[in-house]
């Protein structure tokens, strides 16, 4: 049992958070309580404070830390929530994972508008719903397109290259079945397999503390 007192001596002094089967070490990396913060911020002032870590918050961290030329600028994002999983759920082998943990609904209402059915407004963690929602859009064919003004027709004429490192074009194995699929599957596979990959996490490479 010697090594194991080993591990338990150095995981206690580490101060990362644990349970019995994980020890949260992203967690523990990228978030940090209050008085943390503050005794950073004595030290250093932050340049740049981002209320919310979720869709748009992380969006706007991550963009403002890869266009800092001088990677000297300090970032600090304040989210409600707890770091809650390091990507898209999507991405994990994760089946009834109970994420009802992290949603809730910060607002009251009347029916129509607010009812049991939209318990799930916002999720409470890091990433927030950019954890759980996922969409496709297709690309619009010529026929979509026929009364629309002419400059916008031909910018879709060149809509893959413009876009291409900003979306990925799969090839004919799309998910649409039928009649849209019949329209579709034609031009994607002129385009050959996928152009890019999935996005990082748009908190992998924060400088939040």
């Amino acid at each position: 049992m010697g090594i194991y007192r080993t591990l338990i001596k150095q995981l206690e002094a580490s101060e990362i958070q644990d349970t019995t089967f994980s020890i949260d070490a992203i967690g523990s990396r990228i978030c940090s309580p209050w008085d943390k913060v503050s005794k950073a911020n004595e030290s250093q002032r932050f340049d740049i404070v981002i209320i919310g870590a979720g869709m748009f918050g992380a969006y706007c961290a991550e963009k403002l830390f890869r266009r800092d030329t001088s990677n000297k600028l300090r970032i600090l994002v304040l989210d409600a929530g707890a770091f809650f999983l390091p990507t898209h759920v999507n991405n994990l082998p994760l089946g009834g994972m109970p994420d009802d943990v992290v949603w809730a609904r910060p607002w009251t209402g009347e029916a129509p508008f607010v009812t049991d059915n939209n318990k799930r407004a916002l999720a409470f963690c890091v990433g927030g719903r950019s954890l759980f929602w996922a969409g496709w859009a297709p690309e619009l064919m010529p026929d979509d397109l026929e009364k629309w003004p002419e400059d916008v027709r031909k910018w879709r004429s060149v809509w893959p290259s413009s876009l291409r490192g900003t979306v990925t074009i799969y090839s004919t194995g799309s998910r649409t079945t039928g009649r849209l699929s019949s329209r579709q599957n034609p031009t994607i596979a002129t385009l050959g397999q996928p152009t890019t990959r999935a996005a990082p996490s748009l908190w992998g490479k924060s400088k939040s503390q």
